[in-house]
């Protein structure tokens, strides 16, 4: 698209009254973003919904930007002064982290932590418009095999699961127990970790969840509603897992996962809870080690999307 063909004004979905009662609102004769210097602007082709979207949508996670949205596929149509050239007509994903600070403490040792960081759809305007402007670093470019309804969750809940996954620093052939490997988040993790060899124990209930994560690479499924899941654990894995990430929010979830992990294993927090979890401190550490981590959303590189494209 040549600069002259790019519109002043587009159409965007606005979330109307934030709350129980919340809306999306249609809006025709918005203005087109312009560009900071270090800025590139995107011509959206799809957009993911993100559970955490719904979330500030509906008033449970605080809303900033009214424009929500932050799993985005596009084309890049402009650059800033200050930004690279090389971008244009390229296809490029745009993920939850646009705008940290760089120059705090915390960004000197990882970024993806910055406390003064911006976000599309919370801070900035997010993905739920035509066209959109954003940090010309904070883009990853797309291989071509890989089709943008299907990258645009990958940036989001991919690089979360990917990231889980690198961090509970597995072996070829180690065993990864995964509840809620039948959710958003948990069938990525069971796709992933078994495309780098990782042996997967998916964890959820029902016909169909079982179907659909054997056919996704897990060795075995385990139905929590009909089987007890440290007990199946034990019979597959005799030692228990090297690793468990703990997509489910229940307390039954992470009372498990500190059960079925082995000594010197890792447990990898994502499913949210707002209750204390009951899980004791003397028993991860008679486990020689095993560490409980705390939510990790982010990476620092975004995660091999040629994988992702397998």
């Amino acid at each position: 698209m040549d600069a002259t063909d790019i519109p002043t004004t587009q159409t965007v979905a606005r979330v109307q009254n934030p709350g129980p009662e919340a809306q999306f609102i249609i809006q025709d004769g918005q203005a087109v973003p312009h560009l900071s210097q270090t800025q590139i602007l995107v011509k959206l082709l799809v957009s993911g919904l993100c559970h955490s979207d719904l979330n500030r949508v509906y008033g449970t996670l605080p809303l900033i930007s009214d424009i929500v949205g932050h799993e985005g596929v596009g084309i890049v149509v402009k650059a800033g002064s200050a930004a690279t050239t090389h971008m244009i007509n390229k296809r490029v994903g745009l993920g939850w982290l646009s705008h940290p600070c760089m120059e705090c403490e915390v960004c000197d040792v990882e970024y993806t932590s910055c406390p003064k960081q911006q976000n599309l759809g919370r801070d900035l305007p997010g993905t739920f418009q035509q066209y959109i402007a954003v940090d010309a670093g904070f883009v990853h470019p797309l291989p071509d095999n890989l089709q943008s309804q299907i990258a645009a969750p990958l940036l989001c809940a991919g690089i979360s699961m990917y990231s889980a996954i690198r961090k509970c620093n597995l072996q070829t052939g180690n065993w990864l127990l995964i509840p809620g490997a039948g959710g958003g988040l948990g069938h990525l993790g069971v796709q992933i970790a078994r495309a780098q060899g990782y042996r997967v124990i998916a964890v959820d209930t029902g016909e169909d969840k079982r179907k659909m994560c054997l056919e996704f690479g897990a060795a075995h499924f385990i139905d929590f509603v009909t089987q007890d899941v440290p007990t199946e654990v034990t019979r597959l894995t005799s030692l228990g897992v090297h690793g468990v990430i703990c997509t489910a929010g229940s307390i039954a979830a992470y009372q498990q996962a500190a059960q079925c992990v082995r000594n010197a294993g890792t447990v990898v927090c994502i499913g949210v809870n707002p209750q204390n979890l009951p899980i004791s401190p003397l028993d991860m550490a008679l486990g020689s080690s095993a560490v409980l981590l705390a939510l990790f959303l982010k990476c620092k590189s975004c995660f091999n999307l040629q994988l992702g494209a397998k």
